[in-house]
């Protein structure tokens, strides 16, 4: 019976000691900011989780139909948790954002996030407000990589104008010829950037 027993309490000591017991890793979630990336932005990965950070690495892998998934970031060897990982995405398609052991192929967490094209969000004007007869930086507010062509009517009858190439945000210079409200507004002209976006400028005169 003693000699039972004690064979009992060597075998609870060996399997407290199992690496694959003892080295235990949990992840909690995988998150992105901003949530759906346009293509070309940083955006910041968080890795959050608890225990053993031994051989764990996080890849961005490219989802396709068919053939081998393209590794667009990775391996990077996590050292904490949470960890915060910069990466962009090159193709408006699914990605996935996995958590592996020992660069092993199958993920300890896989998520998966829809990279889209560069977009257009918003006009911005400056808060200290615009006047007639003096020029005023109007931007253009967007993410992403260069916007190949959009337009921008600043509504006061001077006529669109396109732009190529366009890194967003984009700051343009203005001058209005006179006092009211006009409504600038911006398109894209592309299928590979997306968006549109319009404000109603209010335009002051100068006091003497």
């Amino acid at each position: 019976m003693k000699r039972t027993l004690a064979l009992g309490l060597v075998g609870v000591l060996l399997l407290s000691r199992s690496p694959s017991l003892v080295a235990q890793t949990t992840i909690i979630s995988i998150t992105a900011s901003p949530a759906r990336p346009a293509i070309g932005e940083q955006v910041a990965v968080t890795i959050s989780g608890s225990g053993s950070l031994s051989g764990i690495s996080f890849y961005v892998v490219e989802a396709t139909a068919y053939g081998v998934p393209t590794t667009v970031t990775g391996p990077i060897v996590l050292t904490s948790f949470p960890m915060s990982v910069s990466t962009t995405f090159p193709k408006p398609v699914v990605y996935y954002l996995e958590v592996r052991a020992q660069q092993g192929k199958v993920p300890i967490r896989r998520d998966s996030l829809i990279a889209i094209w560069p977009l257009v969000t918003d006009i911005a004007t400056p808060r200290t407000g615009i006047f007639a007869g003096k020029a005023a930086t109007i931007t253009i507010v967007g993410r992403g990589k260069p916007c190949p062509s959009l337009t921008v009517d600043f509504g006061d009858g001077t006529g669109l104008i396109t732009l190529s190439n366009v890194a967003l945000p984009l700051p343009l210079q203005h001058t209005f010829a006179k006092a009211g409200s006009f409504t600038a507004s911006v398109r894209t002209t592309t299928r590979e950037c997306t968006g549109q976006a319009s404000r109603i400028v209010s335009v002051g005169t100068v006091m003497p």
